[in-house]
């Protein structure tokens, strides 16, 4: 009677403890399972953009760099807006610097027009530079370099706005093609590639906007070329052949996509 009683009493103790097991297996998982809305691709876009756009504000009241000088400042066919893009279109990217200095401190060539094209059709916007500007009249130096730290301030936030939706663009990749199943990690991945201090050079300066352009249509490239992939349309290769093509416009480095 007294093993009877003891084989009784052991029995539901290898039950609980079977089922105390599983309740702790059960709230580790829902320890580690996140809200609903943190999965939303709108959710995460919202942030993304709103963090870099929060985070880059404080370059608003940035004025030229020396890169901006030679790409911007001193750019004749920028300064000349519309009529100016043909002449970006088919010369390098400093050659109307180096014809200012009658000489060219850089070797090699660099034909990234793309950005260029976009500082012109802004000038035409902000208004002409040389509008009514007479070079030999000191009050008008003044005037034109006022005007050109206020055009500059403008462009400024212009490149803020290209990198925050250079990053939703990234996000869409790296939550669709990357971690495809996985989108709190694509999200996670987006949000460090937002805080990291390395891409404060390329936002902080307007000349850099060559290089957010590339990345923006390399992004665009792969997605459109996994699209294809996946439905067929004919639309989808060539939008991604037209991305490529304006990443290389961008920044020729786009070859490496390539390999």
């Amino acid at each position: 009677m007294v093993k009877k009683n003891t084989r009784a009493n052991l029995h539901p103790a290898k039950v609980n403890t079977s089922h105390n097991a599983s309740v702790s297996t059960d709230s580790a998982e829902n320890a580690l399972r996140f809200p609903g809305w943190v999965g939303d691709f709108k959710v995460q876009a919202i942030i993304t953009g709103l963090l870099a756009f929060v985070l880059y504000c404080n370059t608003f009241s940035n004025e030229y760099a020396r890169d901006d000088l030679m790409v911007i400042g001193q750019n004749d066919y920028v300064n000349e807006g519309f009529v100016g893009i043909s002449g970006i279109l088919s010369t390098d990217a400093y050659a109307s610097y180096f014809s200012h200095l009658n000489s060219n401190t850089l070797s090699g060539g660099r034909y990234r027009p793309l950005s260029i094209v976009t500082f012109a059709i802004e000038q035409q916007f902000f208004g002409l530079q040389t509008q009514g500007a007479n070079p030999a009249n000191p009050e008008q130096q003044k005037l034109l370099a006022k005007k050109q730290m206020h055009d500059m301030h403008a462009r400024h936030v212009l490149n803020v706005l290209w990198f925050t939706l250079t990053v939703i663009v990234l996000l869409y990749f790296l939550r669709y093609i990357v971690f495809k199943n996985n989108p709190v990690m694509a999200f996670l991945a987006a949000i460090l590639f937002v805080i990291h201090p390395i891409h404060t050079e390329v936002v902080a300066n307007v000349k850099s906007r060559d290089e957010i352009m590339s990345l923006l249509f390399l992004c665009l490239t792969f997605i459109f070329a996994f699209k294809y992939q996946q439905h067929k349309k004919m639309w989808l290769m060539v939008a991604g052949l037209v991305s490529y093509f304006l990443a290389f416009l961008s920044k020729e480095y786009a070859i490496g996509m390539v390999v």
